[in-house]
């Protein structure tokens, strides 16, 4: 009995002994976190004016920081859909949106996830290439006219697009049109000469996009963003995404450190976690 309370101790022994390790081992890792955060958030600092960064109080550069790994990481995952989405026609595709940027007044950047998520669906109803890029050059200038004709952000016009496009005919109203099972056979058979059911998917997107097209010019609201390219729902959501590509930016060097820090406590709370577990393990064993 005694050799069994011995050989329990000694075990327990030696997985407290890992325990005790690996928690200094987590409180080095935690040390060295704070430092390295607090280096590369220093470098970063650097870059702006030195004005600027002493009207920050302490929480405000918290907040700061926090907003520029933000803006990094979710420019980094637009970045990475535009090149995954687009291979090798991704200079075709910017070529494209800074057209429809460059004649609407509207920052490139903005037009980049819609423009992306629209060819994107494009290609999975079975159009080709080539027109996809038509179609998502289309689709942004009659997004970029609307959004200005109705007074909405691009953005929110957007999403009511792609909706359309996907059927979601209820939202015809805030594209500016009436989409009835009559509308479409009409258009349809105007494109195609045939109904709208009968039409495969690719065309019965671009019927789709058709309709809102002449429903713009109907309107009068082709060409309304070249018109109102200084209107105030433009020029601050230029600045607004002009802004979030500085943090993106600065947020660079500190979204490298920060990741790296995040995957080494990650591993170091892992380890702690099993070297707890065993300790608990044998304590059950002595009093269970």
């Amino acid at each position: 009995m005694s050799d069994i309370v011995g050989q329990i101790a000694l075990e327990l022994n030696l997985d407290s002994s890992k325990f005790r390790k690996s928690l200094k081992n987590l409180n080095k890792t935690a040390d060295n976190a704070a430092k390295s955060m607090k280096s590369s958030f220093s470098g970063a600092l650097k870059k702006i004016a030195g004005v600027a960064a002493a009207a920050f109080s302490a929480a405000a550069v918290v907040k700061f920081g926090k907003d520029c790994v933000e803006s990094a990481a979710s420019v980094n995952a637009a970045n990475s859909q535009l090149s995954q989405t687009f291979g090798n026609l991704q200079g075709n595709a910017e070529a494209a949106m800074k057209r429809v940027a460059d004649s609407s007044g509207i920052v490139q950047s903005r037009l980049q996830g819609v423009g992306t998520s629209i060819y994107a669906f494009a290609k999975t109803t079975g159009m080709d290439s080539a027109n996809a890029l038509s179609m998502m050059e289309e689709a942004l200038q009659v997004t970029a006219d609307s959004a200005a004709y109705y007074d909405r952000s691009l953005e929110d016009t957007a999403e009511s697009l792609k909706s359309f496009l996907k059927g979601n005919y209820e939202n015809d109203a805030a594209l500016g049109l009436s989409c009835t099972e009559t509308t479409r056979n009409t258009a349809a058979n105007k494109l195609y000469g045939k109904s709208f059911q009968d039409l495969s998917e690719s065309q019965k997107q671009l019927t789709l996009l058709q309709m809102v097209k002449d429903a713009n010019q109907l309107s009068g609201a082709m060409g309304q963003a070249a018109r109102e390219a200084d209107g105030w729902e433009n020029v601050t959501g230029n600045l607004k995404e002009a802004w979030n590509q500085l943090l993106a930016v600065i947020g660079q060097p500190i979204l490298q450190a920060a990741t790296v820090i995040v995957q080494n406590l990650t591993s170091a709370i892992q380890t702690l976690t099993e070297y707890a577990k065993m300790a608990s393990n044998a304590l059950s064993e002595m009093f269970g």
